[in-house]
């Protein structure tokens, strides 16, 4: 599946060999989107919570609370790449396309 042409974007590739991971604009888009939705749930739920009076300071807010979790994941070893991952040697008699094994 690697060498099929068009699977790649050039432009991912080409990020991916300076360092840059998708995982941190997913991980980013999702932990932002979260607390938006919870927000709305409490605005819901909770009677004179006016959130959306102060909305700017929300975006603000929820905006430092994402780049500290992913400066935390970050140095945390969350988005190294794992070499062996996918490499790992199996037992005598396994298939390896299937993972089950032969008879």
């Amino acid at each position: 599946m690697d060498g099929a042409p068009g699977w790649r974007l050039p432009a991912v590739s080409a990020l991916n060999a300076r360092g840059f991971r998708l995982l941190y604009l997913l991980d980013a888009v999702s932990i932002y989107l979260t607390l938006w939705l919870l927000t709305g749930v409490f605005i819901l739920l909770r009677p004179g919570f006016d959130a959306a009076a102060h909305s700017d300071r929300y975006a603000w807010t929820y905006l430092v609370i994402v780049a500290v979790h992913i400066a935390v994941f970050y140095f945390g070893g969350l988005y190294d790449r794992e070499r062996r991952l996918g490499h790992r040697r199996r037992p005598h008699g396994w298939s390896p396309r299937s993972g089950w094994p032969r008879w």
